[in-house]
């Protein structure tokens, strides 16, 4: 099996996914969307969310929904980085404008980017849940500044490769494609962390 990702149309290598790899409740990838009416515990252990979910074109390529069930997906976004937010965690959700008008709890948003290794992939929209100031809302920065904070659990509900954390000891993520969960678990334990 092969994975999909928007990251794919940048030239990044299709990933081979290997099903004997499989998760159990207390390893740290799980294969859930966010639409759940509770969300797991374990959720609640990250020090912050940082997650790039699909735009609505990608989220339609990837789940085959409509405009409803992205709005859904966004809105239990919201729910969560709104949970976060009551215990003292930031909230960082890099995504299209169209998501904004779901994304209501946001306390601040700005004009951001996906960058990975200081190449630009796409402009995104920041939606920033949490008083946290940043000279800029790029993923590099933020994920750099939030390893320079001493945080050491990063919470990611849409993981894709899971490669963007790997200068954090500790990651929770899930996703909604199977395959990109064996994916972050692979590359999980292929750097050491098995937690």
């Amino acid at each position: 099996m092969r994975l999909y990702s928007t990251a794919l149309k940048h030239g990044q290598t299709a990933v081979e996914i290997d099903p004997k790899i499989v998760p159990t409740r207390d390893k740290f990838v799980f294969d859930m969307s966010v639409g759940g009416v509770a969300f797991p515990a374990v959720f609640f252990e990250a020090d912050f969310l940082y997650t790039e979910p699909s735009w609505l074109a990608g989220f339609k390529q990837v789940n085959g929904k409509d405009k409803e069930a992205y709005a859904r997906f966004c809105v239990n976004l919201n729910r969560l980085a709104c949970a976060l937010r009551r215990q003292g965690k930031p909230s960082f959700i890099l995504i299209d404008k169209y998501a904004g008008k779901f994304l209501i709890g946001a306390d601040k948003v700005c004009d951001g980017a996906i960058e990975f290794d200081g190449r630009k992939w796409s402009d995104a929209t920041c939606y920033v849940y949490g008083n946290v100031e940043l000279e800029k809302y790029t993923s590099d920065v933020i994920l750099a500044e939030m390893a320079r904070r001493g945080y050491k659990t990063a919470l990611d509900v849409c993981c894709g490769f899971g490669r963007a954390f790997d200068g954090f000891p500790r990651l929770i993520a899930s996703d909604v494609q199977w395959a990109c969960v064996n994916a972050t678990i692979k590359h999980r334990q292929e750097i050491g962390d098995l937690s």
